[in-house]
């Protein structure tokens, strides 16, 4: 017996998450990134199981292969636009911000290793401004993806939760999932079975055969 309810949960995860992160840009400490990204890994991990079994649990059994292909084409849509979006931003504002703080230190060229080549950065000096234009660059990330994840908190209170109980869905009440018991299912019962079956088989293409010769002038 389980209920789902699929949005608001495992979005107030990701929500806890990303202000978390965008906290870590601000006063960056071990402790606030490794939460951060322990609350990511919990937001995301439910996210996955409730909206898989919200939208299986939401259809009929013949529409079961198209809930999960339509799930996961979405999945794979928003991933890309998203990684998209942050790639293009992360492009656009890291090397301006490194120009910022250690324009006057480094020339272009080492400021190109620095963005290209993440252990040049943490070997690069000053150090202390290179973390600074990494963490204002993130900061802005975080700040998107907070707001974002806003969306998902919403949506989720528009969500049924759904019980799930012994049928195969919440549309499909006669449909009950039935476990069978150890003894059902030991090998010399199914070998039995399988035996049964063949011999029905048999039977019903001698019958066949029979009845297509008698048939015959």
């Amino acid at each position: 017996m389980l209920y789902v309810s699929q949005g608001s949960n495992h979005s107030r995860g990701l929500a806890d998450a990303q202000g978390l992160t965008y906290a870590a840009t601000v006063n960056p400490t071990t402790a606030l990134l490794v939460t951060s990204r322990v609350f990511t890994g919990l937001g995301g991990a439910i996210s996955v199981i409730t909206s898989q079994v919200a939208s299986q649990g939401s259809v009929p059994h013949q529409d079961l292969a198209i809930a999960i292909a339509v799930l996961a084409l979405w999945t794979q849509i928003g991933g890309a636009i998203s990684s998209a979006i942050s790639a293009s931003v992360w492009t656009r504002l890291l090397p301006h911000n490194l120009e910022k703080y250690v324009g006057e230190y480094l020339d272009a060229e080492a400021r190109a290793e620095i963005f290209g080549d993440l252990l040049a950065a943490r070997a690069a000096e000053p150090r202390a401004l290179v973390i600074k234009a990494y963490n204002e660059t993130m900061r802005t990330l975080a700040i998107a993806a907070l707001c974002t994840s806003f969306l998902g908190l919403a949506a989720g209170f528009f969500s049924k939760n759904y019980y799930l109980g012994d049928s195969h869905n919440n549309v499909e009440d006669h449909k009950v999932i039935r476990m069978r018991k150890k003894e059902e299912v030991s090998p010399e019962v199914v070998a039995a079975r399988a035996r049964e079956v063949q011999e029905r088989i048999e039977r019903e293409v001698a019958e066949k055969k029979r009845a297509e010769a008698a048939g015959q002038p």
